[in-house]
């Protein structure tokens, strides 16, 4: 895709869609790090290939990648992203912290406005499936309730056996997505 957009050095931000530009991978580390810095800001983990895959020609720009899959949906055919937020944070409720996207990405289609809010996976899995989550937690924990909401939330049901083996991230990030929305 060659909109000008895509080729701006102002399309990724950082944290906040008024937030310095990130134009390097050593700025995408310094200005929107991972939360476990150390740990997933190497070679084959998400955060750092996610970020090399935005910049693979030293101008931010929607991966190849993205954008073939975008134009696989009639919704999302013609897609040209305007910004980028990298780390976006995103409050869901009074249970625990904010939803980190790794990038969330506002844009327009044919069909109109688009929000895509991306988690990336290189070497790891989405969390655990929902049952498991909920088999894990302590009884004073509030987060049986948030997944419980979550899924009522976005999945229009209880937590029953037709939903426990979905990963408890997807849910979150689908909430997420949803309020950014």
């Amino acid at each position: 895709m060659t909109s000008r957009a895509q080729k701006s050095p102002e399309l990724i931000r950082a944290k906040i869609i008024d937030g310095p530009a990130i134009r390097s991978l050593n700025e995408w580390l310094r200005l929107a790090p991972p939360k476990q810095k150390e740990k997933h800001w190497k070679d084959y983990r998400s955060a750092k290939e996610l970020g090399q895959s935005w910049l693979r020609n030293r101008v931010p720009a929607m991966p190849i990648e993205s954008s073939e899959l975008l134009r696989s949906h009639k919704i999302t055919v013609g897609f040209r992203p305007a910004a980028g937020i990298v780390e976006a944070e995103t409050k869901i409720d009074e249970f625990g912290g904010p939803r980190n996207s790794d990038i969330v990405v506002l844009g327009d289609s044919t069909a109109g406005r688009i929000l895509l809010a991306v988690e990336a996976k290189a070497d790891e899995e989405f969390a655990k499936p929902i049952a498991d989550e909920l088999k894990a937690l302590e009884a004073t924990s509030k987060k049986p309730e948030r997944v419980k909401r979550l899924t009522a939330a976005v999945l229009n049901r209880d937590v029953d056996f037709h939903v426990q083996s979905l990963r408890y991230q997807l849910n979150h990030a689908l909430a997420a997505t949803a309020i950014e929305a």
